[in-house]
């Protein structure tokens, strides 16, 4: 797991959006503020999942305005802790 390596703007913002609850990469990207497109996002969460920073699991996202398949990201306690959060 590597910590030692700062967090990008991007890559924090994500482990801060996702660090309560788990999230898709369509919400992620949908939500951030100021997203840079979903190639980027998509980028951050793989780095920040080589880190050791998040999990993901592939699963059905269904919501009143439609129903997807879709990657999951959850924080680990690793990434919780590399935004100044304390374990769940």
């Amino acid at each position: 797991m590597e910590i030692a390596q700062p967090l990008s703007e991007l890559e924090r913002e994500i482990l801060e959006y996702v660090a309560n609850s788990g999230e898709t990469t369509t919400e992620i990207d949908e939500e951030l503020p100021h997203s840079p497109g979903r190639k980027a996002v998509e980028a951050a969460l793989g780095e920040l999942l080589r880190r050791g920073l998040v999990t993901t699991a592939r699963g059905v996202y269904a919501s009143s305005k439609r129903v997807y398949e879709d990657d999951w990201w959850d924080p680990t306690p690793a990434g919780r802790a590399a935004i100044g959060l304390p374990p769940r």
